[in-house]
């Protein structure tokens, strides 16, 4: 049985929980600066001009991710890893560079190496990718240092999903946040799946956000319309140079479309059945019909449907009340085009 109660004492983990008026947004450069800290740079501050609550990089290097026997499978893919990953020292340019925009920055880890560095470095949470979900280990590991946690779901059972929260909850860390996500890049419409988000909180009355790997915005919407309280979508430079993430990555320069979008979805969810505004009553008189004059009428006169019309505003007497209005006589005249009220009927 899960142990549902969270830790309530750390304010970015409300946040995280959706406390606030819109999901937690966390823009995700990967390893699309390419190992550069300018390219980094330049979307870090898109980042932070976007109004997201956060930027992720990703902590592996050449040794952390893939074995000696997986380079041999692929002998590009090991130089390609080596230029694409961050050293100690670029992170923590990076991180102050973040902090300097007042955005928060953190990290993907793969390593208690890599978990060592960015909790010195003082990143305010960590996020585990799927690949790790059954590195029960590295989770025991980064859950022992008592920072908020996400962990991706992709390619996992629910059981292997209990096992994992269990294993982090074991540790008294209780300040986590699953993440649907579909472990394709990029993810076809038909694979998204985004019922899972409802599935994950019926199940583990826990947190549940969606990480992103879909081309464009329609999945992130509809994640947050959803209830996903924390959505992370994976962004490029539009600069000319080549990145891993070119086929499904979003353009940074629409990012703050999409966060300022999932900004508007909660107040869009907001009452319960059916429900006139303030803002709708006060539009209704404004655009509804009124009973009118077709021409002069006299007082004594009697109301037919001859010598009335209907048209705006609607702080008259509505044409659904016509038939308390007709045969009844006017107590005073009443020019053409005007408007009839029931103080001037007998």
């Amino acid at each position: 049985m899960l142990d549902p109660t969270l830790n309530k004492n750390t304010s970015i983990f409300e946040r995280m929980k959706g406390k606030g008026d819109s999901p937690f947004f966390i823009v995700e450069l990967s390893n699309n600066h390419n190992g550069e800290v300018n390219r980094a740079k330049k979307m870090i501050k898109f980042a932070a001009d976007s109004g997201a609550d956060a930027v992720k990089l990703q902590s592996w290097s050449k040794t952390s991710l893939s074995s000696k026997k997986a380079y041999e499978n692929n002998p590009k893919l090991a130089a390609q890893n080596e230029r694409v990953s961050l050293s100690k020292e670029q992170f923590k340019e990076l991180k102050e560079y973040a902090d300097h925009h007042h955005i928060m920055l953190t990290t993907s880890v793969f390593s208690e190496e890599e978990t060592d560095m960015a909790v010195e470095l003082g990143m305010k949470f960590l996020k585990f990718a799927s690949l790790d979900l059954t590195n029960l280990p590295l989770l025991t590991y980064v859950a022992k240092k008592g920072l908020p946690l996400f962990l991706s779901v992709g390619m996992s059972s629910i059981a292997e999903i209990e096992t994992a929260i269990n294993t982090i909850y074991a540790t008294g860390n209780k300040q986590l946040v699953l993440m649907h996500c579909i472990s394709n890049y990029p993810t076809e419409d038909n694979d998204i799946n985004l019922n899972m988000i409802k599935t994950l909180k019926e199940t583990f009355q826990i947190p549940i956000g969606f990480s992103d790997h879909t081309i464009g915005h329609p999945a992130c919407i509809a994640a947050t319309t959803l209830g996903a309280c924390a959505i992370e979508k994976h962004v490029k430079l539009m600069d000319g140079v080549a990145c891993r993430e070119k086929f499904f990555a979003l353009p940074i320069t629409e990012i703050k479309d999409l966060v300022d979008n999932c900004k508007r979805i909660p107040y869009m969810l907001e009452g319960k059945g059916l429900y006139i505004s303030p803002a709708q009553l006060h539009q209704r008189k404004r655009m509804r019909r009124s009973v009118i004059t077709k021409y002069p009428l006299q007082k004594g006169q009697t109301i037919t449907k001859e010598n009335i019309t209907f048209k705006r505003p609607g702080t008259g007497i509505s044409p659904d009340k016509l038939q308390f209005v007709l045969g009844r006589k006017l107590k005073k005249d009443i020019g053409e085009d005007e408007m009839i009220l029931w103080e001037d009927l007998e």
